[in-house]
């Protein structure tokens, strides 16, 4: 039989161990609830579509050699539109691809009566008209670098690089001293590296809106074709000097 002095003791020892109370469920942290602070990641932040209109003057196209060929010093007045998107990477730099539609150049005139074309085979003489057009589009990288602001105002130069292409057509009609008419046109694409450089100034005219101004020299190269009238080759020279306004939209 235990004694009292047992019993006391073993009811001292069952008392200390209740007293320790093991932690609860509920004192645990629940797994997967820890207070883990998210980074908010935005998605677009400075990237930016664009779009521009241009006054552009470029040179008028040769007609044909058996003319007198306009000079490079002939500039007809046209427009041009761009679409892009770009990327700003600071305050300082910022980039964009742009693909320019143009509009056709094209040229055209009547001849003297003077010899037939070559490739009609014809003996005597014929009365011509000519007609000579290109089409060109051109698809550029650019870089600019804004230096600065100033009332809201952040003037910029910039430079691109990139590819030029247009489908050039000759084409020559009239009737010969025999009094038969006749047609003739060639027609092919030729492609060309093109470059451009250009300076301007920015303003910010909405929270997300960006209105570009500006300067543009672009060269579009020299492009190639088949004279109509002769067979032979013949090349032309494309360059412009382009007023351009555009606005950037900023994405984020």
């Amino acid at each position: 039989m235990p004694s009292s002095k047992h019993l006391l003791a073993g009811l001292v020892l069952i008392s200390a161990v209740a007293g320790l109370r093991p932690a609860a469920a509920a004192d645990l942290a629940p797994y997967g609830n820890q207070n883990i602070q998210e980074q908010q990641v935005e998605f677009g932040t400075g990237w930016y579509i664009r779009g521009d209109l241009a006054y552009a003057r470029e040179p008028l196209p040769q007609i044909t050699p058996a003319l007198i060929v306009p000079s490079e010093s002939s500039i007809l007045n046209e427009m041009s539109a761009g679409l892009g998107m770009g990327y700003k990477f600071n305050n300082w730099l910022r980039a964009d691809l742009v693909l320019d539609y143009r509009r056709p150049l094209a040229a055209s005139g009547p001849s003297a009566t003077q010899a037939c074309p070559t490739q009609l085979n014809a003996t005597g003489t014929c009365g011509s008209y000519y007609v000579s057009s290109i089409r060109p589009w051109d698809g550029l990288a650019n870089f600019y670098f804004d230096l600065g602001t100033w009332y809201g105002l952040t003037p910029y130069v910039g430079a691109g690089v990139g590819m030029a292409w247009a489908q050039m057509t000759n084409s020559v009609a009239g009737t010969t001293s025999a009094n038969q008419s006749f047609q003739l046109s060639t027609s092919n694409m030729s492609y060309q590296f093109a470059w451009a450089a250009m300076a301007g100034v920015s303003y910010q005219i909405m929270p997300h809106v960006v209105m570009d101004v500006g300067y543009r020299y672009l060269s579009l190269g020299t492009f190639h074709s088949i004279s109509s009238v002769t067979g032979g080759p013949q090349s032309q020279r494309i360059n412009a000097n382009e007023f351009r306004v555009g606005l950037r939209y900023m994405i984020d």
